[in-house]
């Protein structure tokens, strides 16, 4: 569906965001959810884009060129987690290098491209990332996969000690063995992004033993209808889950107090 009501929905949901994007953070850190797997953190300090992408139908954009310009503005960094075109935009790449704010991405996307840090490894890497606002983040970096395709998970602490990870596309079966304890080398989560058709979802989460869970993936336009995860689906999967969870639309954000 890439007809006039769905755009000019989208583009309502996108007009929320850009309006609450207005507003600082005083405290604590809220979680946006923009499109897809596409997320912004932001504390009082620091705003961070996770897989932020325009989206397309039959080539067509689903989220506006307009409203990615603006949701750049505001963000000081973004992570890219792995090589799919669901999650990597080269165009919200070159708006963030072009702002001079660093784009993270696994060393498989856009190799030759020196203006992006490229970081990968087969063990966590444990970095400071300096910001161009004068801010810095702590980022762990764990080897994750979808299937064999590289996917970069995310632990990323801001200088108010407020802890988001975002673990894209993660569903390997092996990896499991290690992430179910995951926490004991990481700081704990205040919010957990997982996509929701990761493997073993419950296992995942409760080796993260993150405060909040929020859900990402559901209804990517992009994909057939059989592939598109339906929001129905997310809610069943979720009922078995015990730690606080949030499932959020489009455009909406919350608050994890």
């Amino acid at each position: 569906d890439n007809t006039e009501p769905f755009n000019n929905f989208v583009d309502s949901r996108m007009q929320k965001l850009l309006v609450e994007l207005n507003n600082p953070v005083k405290k604590g850190l809220k979680i946006f959810k923009v499109y897809n797997d596409g997320f912004i953190a932001r504390t009082q300090s620091t705003t961070i884009a996770f897989d932020i992408v325009r989206g397309s139908i039959q080539g067509k954009e689903i989220v506006s060129e307009e409203c990615i310009k603006q949701i750049v503005e505001h963000c000081d960094i973004l992570f890219i987690t792995h090589n799919h075109g669901d999650h990597a935009d080269r165009l919200v790449a070159d708006l963030f290098i072009e702002a001079g704010k660093p784009v993270i991405v696994p060393t498989n996307i856009w190799p030759d491209d020196k203006a992006i840090q490229h970081l990968r490894s087969d063990e966590i890497i444990d970095k400071e990332i300096a910001l161009k606002n004068g801010k810095k983040l702590q980022v762990k970096i764990l080897p994750g996969h979808q299937s064999e395709l590289m996917n970069n998970i995310y632990v990323v602490t801001t200088e108010e000690k407020k802890t988001v990870v975002q673990t894209g596309d993660q569903y390997h079966k092996e990896d499991i063995n290690w992430l179910m304890n995951i926490h004991q080398e990481i700081p704990r989560p205040d919010a957990l992004l997982v996509n929701c058709w990761t493997h073993r979802m419950n296992d995942l989460i409760e080796g993260f033993a993150p405060k909040f869970v929020i859900t990402g993936h559901e209804n990517e336009m992009g994909h057939t209808i059989d592939h598109r995860e339906a929001f129905w689906l997310t809610f069943q999967k979720m009922e078995e889950i015990k730690r606080n969870y949030v499932v959020m639309g489009w455009g909406e954000w919350f608050l994890c107090k």
